[in-house]
């Protein structure tokens, strides 16, 4: 994930590789030593929560969209970095989705036809509007609906557009 950082818009290098670039940047790393003892004493951390063992995504965190990808395995080292622009990711094989919501849609990029009502309507539960091609007739609309066809939803929830996505784990 911090990789996916680093290489803003190139391809992702392997763990190893990272890790040779800051061995052959000590300034950084003490640098990034000392920032990390201030955040920790000013910081209270909570105990993560790691919906998705493989992942290395916990509850109630913030990530960008390009730390997603690569924590969810979406790009591995030696892939081109991307953008996740649509409001969906689907892992097929895995039978789970991702869901990238945003809470303000009253800016430029959404037009009247993807400005969906959601929200929070509770502490535990979430309205979400599907994109207008989901029908019950078709199989991405059954997939939401079917609790018994077992799909896993995980929910990523950013106030406005180009804020950073909070991670939720649901079923249907």
């Amino acid at each position: 994930m911090l990789e996916s950082q680093l290489s803003n818009g190139g391809v992702l290098r392997a763990a190893e590789a990272t890790v040779e670039y800051f061995a052959a940047r000590p300034t950084i790393v003490r640098e990034l030593e000392e920032l990390g003892q201030v955040l920790e004493d000013r910081v209270g951390i909570a105990p993560r929560v790691l919906p998705v063992p493989e992942w290395s995504l916990a509850l109630h965190c913030h990530y960008s969209r390009r730390e997603i990808a690569a924590a969810i395995g979406y790009v591995a080292a030696g892939d081109k970095l991307i953008k996740l622009q649509t409001g969906i990711l689907k892992l097929e094989d895995r039978k789970r989705e991702l869901l990238f919501v945003t809470l303000d849609k009253s800016g430029k990029a959404f037009s009247p036809t993807t400005r969906y009502r959601d929200y929070a309507s509770s502490p535990q539960l979430f309205h979400w509007e599907t994109q207008a091609a989901a029908s019950v007739t078709r199989a991405s609309g059954r997939r939401y609906v079917d609790p018994s066809n077992g799909w896993t939803f995980f929910l990523f929830v950013r106030e406005r557009s180009g804020s950073i996505n909070r991670c939720w784990h649901g079923e249907q």
